[in-house]
């Protein structure tokens, strides 16, 4: 990081933020535990935590925390966030590189997990890789940029097509969004087909125009005999018992030559799929997204004004840490 007025300087300030806080008991270290000025020990903080929290919501193991504060270690990504003293190793807020990341932790802990009773963890996934930070720009550009399929999410972020999908999968779990799509890794089939009896010509099935002659032939029969039928993808693979992803390529290939019709506006090679927005993903970005964005982008006051007045209380910790034991340490043990 070097000028810090550049995009790119603008953008790791984005990526530290979401990374360093994808799990409530990040947020909890950096918003509750640590001291702008006196530095403290791992022991030292994990007294303080049974102290707010009590045992059951303190990991049992004080070295967690130099995990995730120790400066040079991979997975530390808490330690953008802190000074460190050496001998004894311990820590202190440093806000040399973002300002008001603490207001940000705790305002994060109230948004996620006791406004949306979503844990952090559920949304943002592992900080290796950046998973946070392009889960959150894959939130943007659905919500702010209007950008609404997989392709356009694919070519944007520089994602492969099947991280996008799961990724999109993953808010839609969540009740942000409907993914219609007839990608077969999605496992949905929203997409179907019906023959279109308005063509009348005849529909000539050789090698020369169709790579999987049988499959078309079989496909077309099955459709021709049931003309007022949708069918999806895995319905004609379950009754032909073939591979759904050259059902799919097949039927493409009939629409773009007008012998079947299809219940969207799709088209081979082209717009594959649609992301419809919900109302409670609408809100879950403007509500909090966005003025976090703004902050770290712009230094918005307007957005900093909101981030503190919004901001987890004492009270609360419990049922916000409760997500990190519940749902963040479970998929950590079965993946």
């Amino acid at each position: 990081m070097t000028d810090k007025n550049s995009e790119s300087d603008i953008e790791d300030k984005v990526r530290i933020i979401f990374n360093a806080f994808n799990t409530e008991y990040k947020a909890f270290i950096n918003g509750f535990l640590l001291d702008d000025i006196i530095y403290q020990t791992e022991v030292k903080l994990h007294k303080e935590s049974i102290e707010l929290v009590g045992e059951e919501l303190t990991p049992k193991d004080y070295h967690n925390f130099r995990a995730h504060l120790s400066h040079g270690l991979s997975k530390a990504s808490l330690q953008y966030l802190v000074d460190q003293e050496t001998n004894p190793l311990r820590w202190r807020r440093d806000f040399s590189i973002i300002k008001n990341h603490d207001d940000i932790a705790r305002f994060l802990l109230y948004f996620s997990s006791i406004k949306f009773h979503i844990s952090l963890f559920s949304w943002l996934g592992k900080s290796q890789w950046d998973g946070p930070y392009n889960n959150v720009r894959i939130l943007e550009y659905i919500f702010k940029n209007n950008i609404n399929t997989i392709e356009g999410l694919r070519k944007i972020t520089g994602l492969s097509r099947n991280k996008v999908i799961k990724k999109v999968n993953k808010l839609e779990e969540h009740g942000f969004l409907e993914l219609l799509t007839f990608y077969q890794d999605t496992g949905k089939g929203n997409i179907k087909y019906k023959w279109n009896e308005k063509d009348k010509t005849k529909l000539i099935i050789d090698k020369s125009l169709f790579k999987l002659p049988e499959v078309t032939r079989n496909i077309a029969k099955i459709m021709k005999s049931t003309p007022d039928k949708w069918y999806s993808v895995q319905e004609l693979s379950d009754e032909l018992s073939y591979n759904p992803r050259n059902i799919g390529a097949v039927c493409r290939v009939l629409e773009r030559k007008n012998k079947v019709e299809c219940n969207e506006n799709w088209y081979g090679g082209g717009k594959l799929s649609k992301i419809i927005p919900k109302r409670r993903g609408i809100n879950f970005y403007n509500e909090g997204i966005k003025h976090i964005l703004n902050f770290l982008r712009q230094e918005d006051s307007a957005a900093l004004a909101f981030i503190k007045r919004k901001k987890i209380y004492f009270k609360n910790l419990p049922s916000a840490l409760a997500y990190y034991f519940d749902v963040a340490m479970h998929t950590r043990k079965k993946s």
